[in-house]
């Protein structure tokens, strides 16, 4: 079951086949959106790989303008990430 990639959405399904409880529900439902690639990503086989940021990288492509929305705190995205 695991031994090659997927090659679509539907292999996904495969993994769950022999597993049904709440929670393999409920990724079943979420697992593509994006909270759940975030939680799979920060909780997966090697969230030790994230580093702090400090500054903004030179070429980060992200304006304050584009996220402005999302900054509860009426900020910057340097006023943020400090």
């Amino acid at each position: 079951m695991f031994q090659s990639s997927w090659s679509d959405f539907a292999d996904f399904e495969k993994i769950f086949v022999r597993i049904s409880n709440t929670i393999s529900e409920y990724v079943m439902q979420h697992w593509q959106e994006d909270f759940m690639f975030g939680y799979q990503f920060l909780n997966g086989c090697n969230p030790v790989i994230f580093k702090k940021c400090n500054t903004l990288p030179e070429k980060f492509p992200v304006t304050n303008e584009m996220v402005q929305i999302c900054l509860e705190r009426q900020m910057t995205l340097e006023e943020e990430i400090e």
